[in-house]
């Protein structure tokens, strides 16, 4: 018995760990798992239902890191604990920002709720807007990035992640297509939308809405009084016909809102994670159509 135990410990040895990707959250990592040959692991070190803005690198995240062969992350300050916990680890896994040369919104791109303050109280780790996965569009490319990537660090299986990025483009493409359909019947004068924080700038970009947030790009920054202030006199001026929360953020400045302004919370949108599965958003795709079909039925 024990020649036996120890035949097969010595096979389990001989047999490489399976290797992995890892992506920095979970919207990331839905998409890299729709890229990766099917023997290679996508680990998101912020799982579903988790807020990036708030982590903070952990000894768990050092270990998934020592073992990666690629790593992804946004970039443009969305996760600033990244780089030096990838450095920590040892990682060999190259780290890749898919915001790299991307047009980025920059403080004062867009009218908002509080135009005044600089890039330190908008986002605290960085003056650019990182949520360019609500544009589809820019999902698009980075999913392009992502996949040459992974033919670069899997060669022998380049043909496979070609067929899954050829695949999976087509159904972004559909998408893409199908919200601008659907946004483009919305009547100009109900193109002012209300959200927990200021994430939605990239979807307003593409659908011609305008999003207005008491809150900056991150989470960590509560809002002030005379953001709230501000932000209610001016659903008052534009007649504002939609509030949202969102899964992550502390909804008791929108439901202040709501209270003094009248004006009924709309329902929840995702932006910074995806949902647990079984959920409304438990998968990029799905995400987007349900912040799409959220807002329209809102906005009727």
């Amino acid at each position: 018995m024990r020649g036996a135990l120890v035949v097969l410990f010595s096979l389990m040895l001989s047999f490489p760990a399976a290797a992995q990707v890892v992506t920095s959250f979970s919207i990331l990592g839905d998409l890299a798992s729709r890229l990766v040959p099917g023997d290679v692991r996508v680990v998101s070190l912020v799982k579903a239902g988790e807020d990036t803005h708030q982590h903070e690198g952990t000894a768990a995240d050092l270990k998934e890191l020592r073992k990666a062969r690629l790593v992804f992350a946004v970039g443009a300050g969305f996760e600033p604990w990244l780089k030096k916990a990838h450095a920590s680890s040892g990682s060999k896994g190259e780290l890749i920002l898919l915001t790299e040369g991307m047009e980025l919104r920059e403080p004062g791109h867009e009218d908002h709720a509080h135009p005044h303050q600089g890039p330190s109280h908008r986002h605290p780790h960085g003056g650019q807007d990182p949520h360019v996965w609500l544009d589809v569009a820019k999902t698009r490319a980075m999913v392009a990035r992502m996949a040459r990537a992974l033919r670069e660090a899997f060669p022998g299986q380049s043909a496979e992640i070609s067929r899954k990025e050829k695949a999976y483009d087509l159904e972004l493409n559909s998408l893409q297509e199908e919200l601008k359909k659907q946004f483009s019947a919305v009547p100009a004068d109900r193109r002012l939308v209300i959200t927990s924080h200021d994430a939605f700038g990239y979807f307003g970009a593409a659908q011609g809405l305008r999003f207005l947030a008491p809150q900056g790009w991150s989470t960590e920054v509560e809002p002030s009084a005379k953001q709230v202030a501000r932000l209610i006199r001016q659903i008052r001026e534009h007649k504002v016909k939609a509030l949202f929360v969102e899964n992550l953020t502390n909804r008791r400045s929108i439901d202040q809102i709501s209270g003094e302004t009248g004006v009924k919370v709309g329902g929840t949108l995702y932006a910074d994670s995806l949902s647990d599965s079984p959920g409304p958003a438990a998968d990029y795709v799905q995400m987007m159509k349900h912040n799409a079909r959220t807002i329209l039925d809102a906005l009727k």
